[in-house]
């Protein structure tokens, strides 16, 4: 007996720039009708830490940058 065959929609995402800073790996994708989407692999996980959409490559690499130098500063201790 055959079971249906369901369409799969997935969309193939053409990887744009790849990217290493202070350990964590940076990852900016475009689809065919899609925009940018960044993601962020901390160091120390091997899944997404945080993703995010932007319009344009340089926008979505000053997002990651961002997120990334905010994580660090708020993982630093505090010197009293």
């Amino acid at each position: 007996m055959q079971h249906p065959v369901r369409p799969v929609r997935r969309t193939i995402l053409r990887r744009v720039v790849a990217y290493r800073r202070l350990g964590y790996r940076v990852v900016v994708e475009q689809g065919m009708d899609t925009p940018l989407h960044w993601k962020i692999y901390r160091p120390w996980l091997r899944t997404i830490s945080v993703s995010g959409i932007a319009p344009t490559r340089d926008e979505a690499i000053a997002a990651a940058n961002a997120w990334i130098r905010a994580d660090v500063e708020g993982a630093r201790p505090r010197l009293s």
